[in-house]
């Protein structure tokens, strides 16, 4: 069954989804036989193809539903569609409208996700809107096209699994209306507004209510980024998003509840087995919290999962632990079958798994005597964790870049405090919030707020935020030998210090080489902003940081995977060429997670007031910070040689685009053939316009280079035909998005940088543009040139 999605996926078997079933069926027959009966065998085979067809079915229908009604340009029009999910977080919103058609020409436009920021006031957001209700509104849409980076995954096949064809923007927030109702009649629609109502609610508790909110209806828009970075350094991410582990807790609530009252009636005990009745309870229990917790797909996933285990029990096959997790599978794959590429997914069903397989090795009973059985019990735990930590730390790794090897011990605490303490808390705060009662939101909000005082603490004590690498070969195949070892181990202190060797070993892992090799240049793909990469054999330097919009930074999302993704552990300058946010917005979280040698602002930045927060975490981080400009020269290592070119001192009276740390670095090379010393000369101009282009010519700077960063991303109001003409670079770089309302880079600059004898490379179009500095020079893009949608190209 994951062999046929895998491969409908790739777009090898979507239009013939038989074959793929019947490799499912051929692949059934690869399994250990077991003498059952001709009928029994008949009927797991039969039951094998349906859902393996319905998993390839529905994964090729959504990919060709994504693929067919994808805009080939920016279009403005009046659609209608059903909202059947929304999300929020800080700073942006997200609706999903099905069933769109145009209304101007009544053709389907199939599924769109619509995008914003924060809701004004007087405008209420699309994403206030019921579930189920039918809206008409006036969108901007575009296809969707995500960053393409070193060390990043591409979105863009995740948004096509799901059906997406478009992504698009309300042109105005109050261009839309409610044409037909259906939300609060639906019962899905009753109960977002039960949640609704519970949310509001809880969120009058204070401090601590945030975790409260997450804990009880998996509302998370409340908490902080500094908060989520904490849960993240000291692997505690799982606790803030609903998964397996929160319905596996509220159902062993609903489990003890029922042993406890039910289970104690000998009227019960002597007609019913009370465990049947409590696995009742708990499983009623556990989807009652799926409902109010928002059923999104994650929760759905770990409830079917939730389920099997507890149909195992009741069977007494727990003992075999592949058979309800081989279930559960099957019965997500065949409704969800985006589920086998899902991050989330693979990481609940690899911690099921190891979870599975570690308990199924346990035969002992507890010991007699108090203190025996809270060694027992805390034995059980630590292993129990050390495997599931185990099991999806080189997912995590992998996904997403990030490892945190304090994540046994901080487990340890933090999940039998959540499920004894916090959930049961959070859950009655939910409870009495649909009553009017505020005291149990009161006091569940403050044990949050200590909760989240210990978090904070335990991160600081953790220090900063540990990337993790992508493996090479051999540390992969050493990594899962060291997981599977965790998993068999027997003894406690074996197998959680194997537990703190596979993250370890993912920090220290060689990652897999990418190309070119050093001396390389990378300009990465952020959207509308700026980032590059310089990197001599022993020295590194980052230019400009990209933008940042809420919680969400360029640096975090591209720049600090990109860096590990290189080897890159120490940069030893940071430039930022301006004050304009879309340059210097991911900085300060480079700042935080990579060691910096210095800084570098243009002269008169440092009384800017948009340099404040970066000069501040600068400070915090003793980074130091200088100011640039006309003269500047630094060495590093002998490789690398960074000028400054502009801007004068004493030339704030200009406007910021004009005051540009303008650099040109020299990057050493060698000839391989006759060992000659040989420099490659980049040029960064920052956001410089005609008027300082014209400056620098009249004061006769040496503007000659290899590479040219185009200035202004490509606007036409940079980039003078004599400006390139001095340069002579032949390779030239437009940092911009694919499609932006910018229009950037402007087709007068691609013209006149084509006519200059340029190689024209585009981050929007190419990705992240990767250079060889060695000779001759060599460019190429990190995205899959196959790919590039129309509109979109030069």
């Amino acid at each position: 069954q994951a062999l046929g999605i895998w491969l409908a996926d790739r777009g090898g078997w979507s239009s013939n989804p038989a074959l793929a079933v019947g490799c499912a069926a051929a692949l059934l027959g690869l399994v250990r036989w077991r003498p059952v009966t001709r009928t029994k065998f008949a009927t797991a085979v039969l039951s094998a193809v349906v859902m393996g067809a319905l998993g390839v079915y529905s994964i090729s229908s959504r990919l060709e539903s994504a693929a067919r009604f994808r805009p080939g340009a920016v279009v403005e029009r009046t659609v209608e569609g059903t909202v059947v999910g929304s999300a929020s977080g800080s700073g942006w919103t997200r609706v999903e409208l099905d069933d769109v058609v145009d209304v101007e020409s009544a053709r389907p436009m199939g599924r769109i996700r619509v995008l914003g920021g924060l809701s004004r006031v007087e405008f209420p957001g699309l994403e206030t809107v019921e579930v189920g209700t039918r809206v008409r509104a006036r969108l901007s849409t575009r296809a969707y096209r995500g960053a393409a980076n070193p060390g990043s995954n591409l979105r863009e096949r995740e948004v096509a699994r799901a059906g997406i064809s478009a992504v698009a923007r309300l042109v105005h927030p109050a261009l839309y209306v409610a044409i037909r109702g259906g939300g609060a009649d639906l019962p899905s629609g009753r109960w977002v507004d039960l949640r609704t109502r519970i949310g509001g609610h809880l969120a009058r508790a204070g401090r601590g209510s945030e975790l409260i909110r997450a804990l009880s209806i998996g509302d998370r828009s409340g908490i902080r980024s500094e908060t989520r970075k904490a849960f993240q350094r000291v692997g505690l991410s799982h606790l803030l998003a609903i998964s397996g582990l929160h319905l596996a807790l509220v159902g062993a609530i609903g489990f003890a509840v029922s042993r406890i009252t039910i289970g104690r009636s000998a009227w019960l005990a002597s007609r019913f087995d009370t465990r049947t009745v409590g696995l009742i309870a708990a499983l009623s229990m556990a989807t009652g919290y799926a409902l109010i917790a928002g059923w999104g797909v994650p929760v759905r996933r770990a409830l079917v999962l939730l389920f099997a285990l507890a149909l195992a029990v009741s069977r007494g096959r727990l003992g075999r632990p592949a058979e309800p997790i081989a279930m559960a599978a099957i019965a997500v794959l065949a409704t969800e079958p985006g589920a086998l590429f899902d991050p989330g997914a693979q990481l609940s069903f690899a911690a099921a798994t190891a979870l599975a397989y570690s308990a199924a090795r346990e035969s002992s009973e507890l010991p007699s005597g108090r203190m025996s059985r809270l060694r027992a019990v805390t034995s059980d735990a630590l292993r129990a964790s050390a495997s599931a930590i185990a099991a999806t730390a080189p997912l995590a790794a992998w996904h997403f870049g990030s490892a945190a090897p304090l994540a046994p011990a901080a487990n340890l605490f933090a999940i039998p405090w959540t499920g004894f303490v916090l959930l049961p808390l959070a859950l009655c705060a939910a409870g009495g919030a649909t009553l009017g009662i505020d005291l149990p939101a009161t006091v569940a909000g403050r044990v949050a707020a200590w909760s989240l005082d210990a978090v904070e603490w335990g991160a600081r004590f953790a220090g900063s935020w540990t990337p993790a690498s992508n493996p090479s070969g051999v540390w992969g195949l050493a990594i899962v030998a060291l997981v599977i070892g965790t998993i068999r181990a027997r003894r406690t202190w074996l197998r959680v210090g194997l537990s703190l060797a596979v993250s370890g070993a993912l920090v220290v892992a060689e990652p897999v080489q990418i190309r070119p090799q050093p001396p390389r240049m990378i300009a990465l793909d952020v959207g509308q902003g700026a980032a590059s990469i310089i990197q001599s054999r022993h020295a590194a330097i980052l230019f400009d940081g990209g933008g940042a919009s809420g919680d969400s930074d360029w640096g975090q999302r591209a720049i600090v995977p990109a860096l590990h993704a290189l080897g890159i552990d120490r940069l030893d300058r940071v430039i930022v060429s301006h004050g304009d946010l879309d340059h210097r917005g991911g900085i300060p979280s480079v700042l935080e997670r990579v060691e910096v040698g210095e800084v570098w602002i243009p002269f008169g930045a440092t009384e800017a007031p948009e340099f404040t927060h970066l000069l501040a975490v600068a400070q915090r981080r003793r980074v130091s910070v200088s100011e640039q400009g006309v003269g500047s020269v630094a060495q590093l290592g002998g490789e690398m040689t960074i000028r400054g070119l502009w801007p004068p001192r004493g030339g704030q009276r200009r406007n910021r685009n004009s005051r540009s740390l303008v650099v040109r670095i020299d990057v050493r090379s060698r000839d391989s053939e006759s060992h000659t010393g040989m420099q490659t000369r980049i040029l960064m101009p920052g956001d410089i316009g005609a008027d300082v282009e014209r400056d620098l010519l009249a004061n006769g700077t040496d503007l000659r280079a290899d590479v040219l960063a185009l200035a202004h991303h490509g606007s036409r109001t940079s980039s003078t035909a004599a400006f390139l003409e001095a340069v002579s670079a032949p390779v030239a770089i437009a940092s911009a998005p694919c499609v932006g309302r910018f229009g950037m880079p402007h087709a007068e600059v691609r013209v006149r940088a084509l006519e200059a004898g340029m190689s024209l490379w585009w981050t929007g179009r190419d990705g992240a543009v990767m250079v060889d500095l060695e000779r001759p020079l060599a460019a190429w893009g990190h995205r899959n040139r196959e790919v590039i949608h129309d509109g979109c190209s030069f």
